[in-house]
């Protein structure tokens, strides 16, 4: 399990521009001061119970020859050695996600006012397009035996009539 330590700070801003027949806006998330317990099954337990091996476990573990070990040695049974509760597995889990935006461009009144409609825009979003954070190689939000975070692009027409 990903037990959170602590978080203290929790906010989002946004912002839209538009600029004659163009425009742009996007939703930023950021999540502060916030620790987890890096304690996921195949990422940071590897080879227990049949679980993954992650290429990051296996380049930081202790074994033979391997000066600068961040995380204790590989083992296919539970050892309570290994897992005893520590700042080892202790990370910061704060980030700053851009969550969605989009990017539009409406055609000038000249061609929507023949056609006898309001608007025409055309558009491309995207959601959670990337995340700056300090865990290497998981989303900070999907942390544990889930389903990664898509990032996901649509393009689009509005019609206003």
């Amino acid at each position: 399990s990903s037990d959170v330590c602590s978080s203290d700070l929790y906010y989002a801003f946004s912002f839209a521009i538009g600029y004659k027949d163009y425009g742009v806006s996007a939703l930023f998330q950021r999540v502060g001061n916030y620790s987890v317990n890096l304690t996921t099954t195949g990422m940071y337990q590897p080879l227990i119970n049949g679980a993954n091996l992650s290429q990051t476990y296996y380049d930081n573990c202790w074994r033979e020859g391997v000066t600068k070990a961040r995380y204790p040695r590989m083992t296919t049974t539970g050892s309570d050695n290994n897992y005893r509760a520590n700042d080892v597995f202790i990370t910061d889990r704060s980030y700053l996600k851009l969550r969605n935006a989009e990017i539009w461009y409406r055609l000038p009144s000249r061609f929507t006012d023949r056609m006898k409609m309001q608007e025409i825009r055309f558009f491309v979003r995207g959601t959670d397009l990337f995340s700056i954070d300090s865990i290497e190689v998981l989303d900070p939000e999907a942390l544990g035996v889930t389903y990664p975070i898509l990032k996901t692009f649509q393009t689009g027409l509005k019609l206003t009539f």
